[in-house]
């Protein structure tokens, strides 16, 4: 089949080449005339191509006029863009020479002769390519002219405004039932150490959304599960990565672990006690000894029954070699054509803004859901893209579409649905969908990153607003899917459906190469995006000589990049894995991004400063890098992203790079960033900015040339001081002139030793026009670190949007009274809203808060406060004896820790005050006497946590009433004498139970008499007395012959283990730990009654450990046969 040109891309390239044309580039050049002509060639051709686009699958000639077009296209973006990059040089050149007071440079000085001749030479020869280009593109439009070809109007143009706001979050639609019986199918794992349930179905089916749904239902919802595990596999089945990236899921902190023995070690300590729900989603693999090697693995890491594997794949093949039994596989139908056309209806409503569909479309629209095939992705898809004209004929034109109705399976008719909603797009956002063809299946695609990449190809203008619609138009029409959002809920992540994959790596085939088409090139010399890793590096060896100078975007990883090859018209370049960055990447003209993040390079190469149309550089994470240019970045002038993390690679004169719009960090200091001034012209920063070492700002004044006030577009500031610091000679002064725009979103202050704060910082408002003042009112995260001489907390409580607000750090703060709440004293809230949208609030390391006021009420006895918020944590505030929580009715956790003097707590409360609480952690709060009456209303309690709370004398006989808890956990409370032993056999749904170590009254462990009534219990820790006064465990745990997790701790007076141990025949984990006397287990006979123990732990027990010595201690041969064993002094 002839290779299919396509003219949108073509379209995007003549674009941008129309851009290069500016007058500028006209005067410096001498190329008015020359210019002119192109752009009005340019104009001529560019109105036929959608007549082309018709007619090259019917007209050879017409195929190869459109293929001689785009290497003319490609040639002619490369001169103009070289006419661009030398007008840059030629600035920087001047720009230095005036900085260096030299004389710039003229051809009436002998010694400057040769240089002029160079420039003469360099302007000849540019004028001759600008012809021949010319020439060319004259002999196209009249080929063009010679083939009748003819101007179309274009289609009109997406409004884009539209859909900026948000980003849809359907419901899904016709799956409750399949939900159901998944679960159920899951719900039979308690039998058996690990179960596997493959969902099997035609691509689009919703196979993947379906498993997430399913994992909502088991985890959160019935707590099947205590752990859920995402790895998305793909087509690249390897064990070792896949057990990776559980233990990446589970400790964040290993995720550079990659040999498989170490793996092996970490995952059962991670998986210690729970049951987990691994999912791996989107399997190919159809190898049986590969799933076997995995399976072996995950039942070796985790022995305890109830463990569960959920597949989702497309072939049956797949499912017969992973399932459990024929009886666990479940085949995924596709939803009805009601259903399908709820879901079309609801996509098309939304992007046309109506309420109803017109009568005269219904039929019309339901005759179309027929043609989805039950797949709920064409739904998606084809709803929206009828919502772009609720019109009859365009309707009607959609269901009598060739492509629609031209195949009859379902998979070719999904493919036909997506197709036809493509060729429903405008040019531009084609083109930008096609570039992601470079990234392979199932990648997450940074949205940051991707408008770059975009923008440095051309197929988005400079401006990156622009490219947020593009991509938020994409995700609307479903070609982008599984959006993750940070806790500002700004889309950071999305993938593509591998059938959307397919579509664009099927339209962008010739000149895309990836892992997934490597070999489907029909000329490698023609690619123009590449993304090679250390499996396929031999590809770019099949790049004849000189063959990548093609290349527009290389994206490079785990292997060197090589200096001979020839990538002069690459724009973007994305390095992983390397060492070393060559020097000849200063070569690369028209290069406009380039990341070396997370790399081990120790030297960004000098000659990077020539990169003069470098739009992004990011070196983020970069921890062996040591040389930087620091003092040469400042000639790229036209960087509008620069990233880093490190102070040391901080470039000086960055103020001179007036076109940035992301900074990361500024580092005040002559040895660094230099003045605070260099910010002053920076007005389109926007996203992040934190600065630091702002000892170094001399005064109010110096601090003011910043202008962070006439930066707009930025979200966030973090002002930081350097930590350690003994005096304050400036900071009050300082923080007063680095006062924001009121567009600010988050502000963060940290090691500041004013002893006030500034009035913007105080009041949250800035003086306007007038006696006005303007409210920062879209503030929604304010945090204060450090700040050890201030004696006064801002007022905020009038903030409209404030949702996260941390102090800590501030040890100069007695009381939190009506300022706070931003009422003036003598006066009450006047029946207004206190911080109405904080949801998160946090007060830790305050040393001397003695007092927190409740606000005032207002005449009619009422004060709304803290009406949204969730989480209330207060930390090491050791002076503080009371906490006003006189209603909360969204507060779902409360955490206070090492809070000595707190004897009261919310004893005030009645039934209705906190109806979604869900978890209470109440630590080091020693002169706790009792627990609040209002505890046995928390009807919704999952979790309580009381720890090292020595005051403690007694726990009321209501907690039995708390039928919602499955976590309790009340330890080293010294001074505990009353536990009713009544109240555990009241938890019936507990789950997980940490008790012990109280007072001598309690040595008995008779509040654990009704443990056994406990049928949910899984986890027990008991915990002894850290002295040697008790001699034994307590009898009443024999009776539990369900549990799977026990611990016994700190039982100092404990010699032997008992026999009736072996009563405990569920038991699959046993943690003995701080038994310093214990020095034998029960009999063998006992411990050969545990059949399921896999995992033992000995730690601090000195004497049991030199006894269960491998082949000599006495009673190793009572341990031998456990598969785990793990000893620690």
């Amino acid at each position: 089949m002839a290779e299919m040109i396509l003219s949108f891309g073509i379209d995007a390239t003549l674009s941008t080449v129309a851009s290069l044309i500016t007058d500028e580039v006209s005067r410096a050049w001498n190329l008015k005339n020359d210019l002119k002509g192109l752009q009005e060639s340019l104009t001529m051709i560019r109105g036929v191509l959608q007549d082309v686009e018709e007619q090259q699958t019917r007209k050879e000639h017409v195929r190869l006029w459109l293929k001689k077009l785009r290497e003319v296209a490609y040639e002619a973006e490369d001169v103009l863009d070289e006419l661009v990059y030398e007008n840059l040089r030629r600035k920087v050149e001047m720009q230095r020479q005036v900085q260096s007071g030299t004389e710039i440079q003229n051809c009436f000085s002998f010694s400057q002769g040769t240089h002029c001749v160079k420039m003469a030479a360099l302007h000849f020869k540019m004028a001759h390519k600008v012809k021949n280009i010319n020439e060319s593109l004259n002999k196209i439009k009249n080929d063009a002219m010679g083939f009748g070809l003819q101007i179309i109007s274009r289609q009109p143009q997406m409004d884009l405004d539209r859909l900026t706001n948000s980003v849809l979050d359907n419901p899904v639609v016709g799956r409750e039932a399949d939900v159901s019986k998944i679960v159920n199918l899951l719900s039979h794992s308690c039998d058996q150490v690990l179960t596997v349930v493959p969902i099997v179905g035609m691509g689009g089916l919703g196979k993947t959304t379906l498993a997430k749904l399913v994992c909502q239902e088991v985890i959160e919802e019935q707590r099947l599960f205590d752990l859920k595990i995402w790895v998305c596999v793909s087509d690249h089945f390897d064990y070792g990565r896949i057990l990776g990236e559980m233990l990446q899921t589970l400790d964040g902190h290993m995720g550079g672990v990659t040999n498989i023995d170490a793996i092996l070690i970490h995952l059962p300590k991670a998986l210690e006690g729970k049951k987990f729900l691994l999912v791996l989603d989107d399997v190919w693999n159809n190898e049986y000894e590969r799933w076997n090697e995995l399976k072996t693995c995950l039942t070796r890491i985790s022995r305890n029954n109830g463990n569960a594997v959920l597949v989702t794949t497309r072939t049956e093949e797949v499912a017969s070699i992973v399932e459990t039994s024929t009886h666990y596989r479940y085949k995924l139908g596709g939803l009805s054509h009601d259903e399908c056309w709820s879901i079309m209806k609801e996509r098309a409503l939304i992007r046309s803004g109506r309420t109803s569909i017109p009568t005269d479309l219904e039929g019309i629209g339901r005759e179309i859901a027929k043609k989805c095939g039950g797949v709920p992705l064409a739904a998606k898809v084809l709803g929206w893209t009828m919502g772009s004209k609720m019109d009859k004929e365009e309707w009607l034109s959609i269901g009598n579409n060739n492509v629609l109705n031209a195949s009859d399976g379902k998979n070719d008719n999904v493919e036909s649905i997506l197709k036809l909603s493509f060729d429903h797009l405008p040019s531009y956002l084609k083109s930008c969908f096609t570039y992601c063809s470079v990234f392979p299946k199932d990648t997450e695609i940074g949205k940051e990153q991707l408008i770059r990449l975009w923008m440095a190809e051309g197929l988005v203008g400079c401006n990156e607003d622009e490219g947020n619609k593009y991509f938020n138009a994409l995700l609307q029409n479903s070609f982008f899917q599984d959006a993750e959002r940070d806790k500002y809920e700004n889309v950071r992540w999305c993938k593509m459906h591998d059938l959307v994959h397919d579509l664009a790596l099927s339209l962008s085939n010739s000149e895309t190469l990836t892992l997934e088409n490597c070999s489907a090139a029909d000329d490698i010399s023609c690619i123009r995006r590449a993304h090679v890793d250390r499996r396929k590096a031999s590809i770019l060896a099949a790049f004849p000589t000189g063959g990548c100078k093609k290349l527009r975007s290389l994206f490079i990883d785990g292997f060197e990049l090589d200096n001979s090859r020839k990538l002069k018209s690459l724009r973007a370049l994305l390095l992983y894995g390397i060492k070393n960055l060559p020097s000849s990447v200063g070569k690369l003209k028209h290069l406009r991004f380039l990341d070396v993040s997370w790399t081990d390079i120790e030297v960004l190469p000098e000659s990077i400063a020539q990169l003069y149309n470098l739009q992004t550089l990011r070196f983020l994470c970069c921890e062996s890098l040591k040389e930087v240019p620091r003092n040469k970045i400042c000639n790229l002038m036209s960087l509008s992203h620069i990233e880093f993390d490190n102070d040391d690679h901080m470039a000086s004169k960055v103020g001179q790079l007036t076109c940035l719009q992301t900074l990361s960090l500024f580092v005040v200091g002559p040895d660094r960033g230099g003045s605070i001034q260099e910010l002053e012209c920076l007005n389109q920063l926007g996203g992040k900015l934190k600065i630091t070492h702002l000892e170094e700002v001399r005064d109010k004044e110096e601090a003011k040339k910043s202008n962070l006030k006439g930066k707009k577009k930025l979200k966030a500031l973090k002002f930081e001081w350097s930590h350690g610091r003994e005096s304050n000679s400036n900071d009050e002064q300082v923080l007063e002139g680095l006062e924001p725009h009121p567009n600010i979103e988050r502000v963060k202050v940290e090691s500041y030793m004013g002893e006030k704060f500034p009035l913007w910082l105080y009041i949250m408002k800035i003086s306007s026009e007038g006696d006005s003042f303007t409210v920062f009112d879209k503030l929604v995260e304010l945090k204060l670190s450090n700040c050890r001489c201030c004696e006064e907390l801002p007022r905020l409580g009038h903030l409209p949007r404030l949702k996260t607000l941390i102090i800590e750090g501030m040890p100069n703060i007695r009381c939190i009274g009506n300022e706070f709440y931003g009422i003036d004293s003598g006066s009450t809230s006047n029946g207004g809203r206190l911080f109405p949208a904080l949801k998160k609030l946090y007060f830790n390391d305050m040393t001397s808060l003695v007092e927190w006021k409740a606000p005032p009420v207002d005449e009619g006895g009422e004060t709304s406060v803290f009406s949204c918020l969730e989480k209330l944590s207060i930390k090491n505030s050791p002076r503080l004896a009371k906490i006003p929580l006189s209603d909360s009715s969204s507060l779902v956790t409360l955490k206070i820790e090492n809070c000595e003097e707190l004897s009261y707590l919310c004893e005030e409360l009645q039934v209705h005050s906190f109806p979604s609480l869900k978890s209470i952690t109440i630590r080091e709060c020693h002169k706790l006497i009792w627990l609040p009456s209002g505890l046995k209303s928390f009807t919704s309690l999952e979790s309580l946590v009381i720890r090292y709370c020595h005051g403690l004398t007694s726990v009321p006989e209501y907690l039995g009433e708390l039928h919602s808890l499955r976590f309790l956990e009340i330890t080293y409370c010294g001074s505990l004498s009353y536990f009713p032993e009544t109240i555990l056999g009241g938890l019936t749904r507990l789950r997980e139970l940490r008790i012990g170590n109280f007072s001598e009254e309690l040595d008995s462990f008779a509040y654990l008499n009704l443990i056994q009534d406990l049928s949910s219990l899984e986890s027990l820790t008991i915990y002894g007395d850290c002295t040697d006064r008790i001699k034994c465990l307590p009898d009443q745990l024999q009776r539990l012959t369900a549990l799977n997790s026990l611990s016994i701790l700190y039982f100092y007076g404990l010699e032997a283990l008992p026999e009736w141990l072996g009563n405990l025949s569920s038991l699959q984990i046993l943690e003995i730990g701080s038994c310093t006397n214990l020095k034998y287990f029960p009999t063998a006979t006992a411990m050969q009654r545990l059949p399921k123990l896999r995992n033992l732990w000995i730690l601090g027990c000195s004497l049991l450990k030199n006894n269960c010595a491998e082949g000599s201690g006495s009673e190793w041969s009572k341990i031998s046969h456990i598969p785990n064993v793990w000893m620690s002094d």
